[in-house]
């Protein structure tokens, strides 16, 4: 495995970032490790894949999990407001740094991630190869 870490600045766009990094190191099949840091924004896809939330004020980032590979990024997001009341979902574009976030992606050696449609669930779905 192979460990990329980088850290990120108020204004940057989370998902955008990783994406970044995924693509500019040519990342065939990855996760995210680890990822701390808070939001002055979060765009959140709730459960049952309909519904947006944005949440606008300051967020600390409780977790971020997903996988990641060919210019993809399917991760899921827990934040905290203020009071500890956490909120969470698919992390889509949206999610802006408020003062720093950091970051540790994975990369696995011998795999390659893929997304393909799944018309049982309706969505594009996690496809691993071997390199």
């Amino acid at each position: 495995m192979h460990v990329y870490a980088f850290r990120l600045a108020q204004g940057a766009d989370l998902k955008e970032s990783i994406l970044d990094m995924v693509k500019k190191n040519g990342i065939k099949a990855g996760c995210i490790i680890a990822c701390i840091g808070d939001l002055g924004q979060a765009t959140i896809r709730l459960a049952g894949g309909k519904k947006r939330k944005v949440i606008r004020e300051q967020l600390e980032i409780v977790s971020v999990a997903g996988t990641l590979g060919n210019g993809e990024c399917h991760a899921h997001i827990v934040v905290a407001d203020k009071n500890g009341k956490c909120t969470g979902g698919h992390m889509k574009y949206g999610c802006v740094v408020e003062k720093a976030a950091e970051i540790v992606i994975g990369e696995i050696d011998g795999y390659s991630f893929y997304r393909e449609l799944d018309e049982d669930t309706g969505y594009n779905e996690l496809v691993v190869r071997k390199a």
